[in-house]
């Protein structure tokens, strides 16, 4: 009797399973609907605009949307999530598995009341204008080709926008870039290092402070590589130290810096740092009004 219970189970969770990918096709949106959603992103986005997928898997949007604009995977749940958007399109999947009404309720949080949503086939498109954006006065990353660069006491070369930094014992190169971290894909200052070669310094000049520094700073994933490494960051303005943190490697851990005593005019800020060897960090430093 058990056996044929079992047997019963088996077949019944097949069936359900057969009967679920039959209907699966007429629950996701068809290449039609990708292409309706993509024409009228690239036609109504403008330059502060982003889009959140929801369920967060749909990522087929990532390869249509208009080039420069962010994909967001995830409600924005802590502050920079959101830095520079004024306002956030929100593509859904509302029949698709795992379809939820969370992005939607985050964003009439932080938001206007939307227009109402436009349906394209078995997608629908709603925009949000933020109610209050966070605007940064300056994203050091953008600053990086007038910056200056060190390597322990060698000066770093420029090298397309970026650097290119030697030493005795190890090579380090630095850009501004986007790597993956924490699960979503970040704009930072991205260094890598082959070898230890101590502190690497990046001077910005003439930096408009605000009365915050706001920064992020992680390990990218990847290889057999811990996931967690102990990082050690020191901001300077016009040469003095202003704040010296220790962060956890992992995760994507976020630490702001008073600068109110600066505020108001343009400064020197200085990010010292250490990466680890044979490692790649993402770091990402904005000043705030």
């Amino acid at each position: 009797m058990a056996a044929i219970a079992l047997a019963a189970l088996l077949f019944a969770l097949g069936a359900g399973g057969f009967s679920f990918q039959l209907a699966l096709s007429s629950l996701l949106p068809s290449p039609l609907d990708w292409e309706a959603a993509a024409a009228l992103l690239e036609r109504d986005a403008r330059p502060g605009d982003a889009v959140l997928i929801s369920p967060a898997w749909a990522e087929r949007i990532r390869e249509l949307a208009p080039r420069g604009m962010p994909v967001l995977a995830n409600p924005p749940s802590a502050p920079g999530e959101l830095e520079g958007v004024r306002r956030v399109w929100l593509l859904s999947l509302p029949r698709a598995p795992l379809f939820s009404y969370r992005p939607e309720l985050d964003l009439l949080a932080l938001s206007s009341a939307p227009e109402p949503p436009l349906a394209l086939g078995r997608l629908t498109l709603s925009r949000y204008e933020i109610t209050h954006p966070d605007l940064p006065l300056a994203t050091l990353a953008e600053r990086l080709p007038i910056a200056k660069a060190w390597l322990a006491d060698h000066p770093c070369a420029s090298d397309r926008g970026g650097f290119l930094c030697t030493s005795e014992r190890a090579e380090v190169s630095l850009e501004s870039g986007v790597a993956e971290v924490n699960g979503l894909s970040r704009s930072c200052l991205l260094a890598r290092a082959s070898g230890n070669g101590g502190p690497l310094s990046v001077v910005f000049p003439g930096v408009p402070v605000g009365r915050t520094l706001r920064a992020n700073a992680a390990l990218v994933p990847g290889g057999d590589a811990p996931p967690s490494v102990p990082l050690a960051v020191v901001v300077r303005v016009d040469g003095e130290e202003a704040a010296a943190v220790q962060l956890d490697g992992a995760g994507w851990p976020a630490f702001r810096v008073d600068t109110g005593r600066w505020a108001g005019q343009r400064h020197s800020v200085a990010l010292e740092f250490v990466v680890p060897e044979n490692r790649a960090l993402c770091l990402q430093a904005v000043t705030l009004p």
